[in-house]
């Protein structure tokens, strides 16, 4: 499957084609959330494609974390994107990343800094969830290329993937997320989301 887009200006005649093909399904197979002693770091592993699944490999995968609290008894969640893996393979295997306990904890703080003068209280079922994001080649290009934030003293081409024009058509794609109980979610996060001081 190829998907076209194709935009025509009216007043120049200027025709813009760009296409990109869907990436494959994919699935997380890490079933609980533990961070382990050394380093307080939990391994994340998923398939880069399910066997049997047509479609493309991604050439770049993000690990993110979303958790989920209530606001003033109102359901909220945040999503907090962590390590990234670059896939280097072109058939289906496991891939596998880590994420810390301390970035965690970080991008929770970071983004419900904001959220203390509410009250904040735990959900009581399904408090977190995994999620792996994974995007193909010509996005993984254009991100690495038109990115300057840590090169600003060197010129980098912009990348295109539009002919007669300049932009991205690509695709993405994110895992449906594992939900995890609270029996299977390590009790040094639920004990770190308290220490906060966030109000939990």
């Amino acid at each position: 499957m190829v998907y076209r887009i194709v935009v025509t200006n009216n007043k120049t005649g200027n025709v813009v084609t760009a296409k990109t093909q869907p990436l494959g399904k994919y699935s997380i197979t890490t079933n609980t959330l533990t961070f382990y002693e050394t380093g307080k770091r939990a391994k994340v592993s998923w398939t880069n494609i399910d066997e049997n699944e047509k479609g493309l490999i991604g050439k770049q995968y993000q690990v993110s974390v979303r958790f989920r609290f209530n606001v003033d008894g109102k359901r909220d969640s945040v999503d907090i994107p962590l390590s990234k893996k670059v896939n280097t393979y072109s058939s289906s295997t496991t891939m596998t990343s880590t994420i810390s306990l301390t970035d965690v904890l970080s991008g929770i703080k970071q983004q419900l800094k904001d959220k203390t003068s509410h009250t904040l209280t735990m959900v009581s079922e399904y408090p977190f969830a995994l999620c792996v994001s994974a995007c193909n080649q010509d996005m993984y290009d254009y991100i690495s290329i038109n990115n300057t934030e840590n090169s600003y003293i060197s010129y980098k081409p912009t990348f295109s993937n539009v002919i007669n024009g300049i932009g991205l058509f690509a695709s993405r794609r994110t895992h449906i997320y594992y939900n995890y109980k609270f029996a299977e979610v390590d009790n040094n996060l639920i004990s770190g989301i308290k220490a906060l001081g966030l109000g939990f």
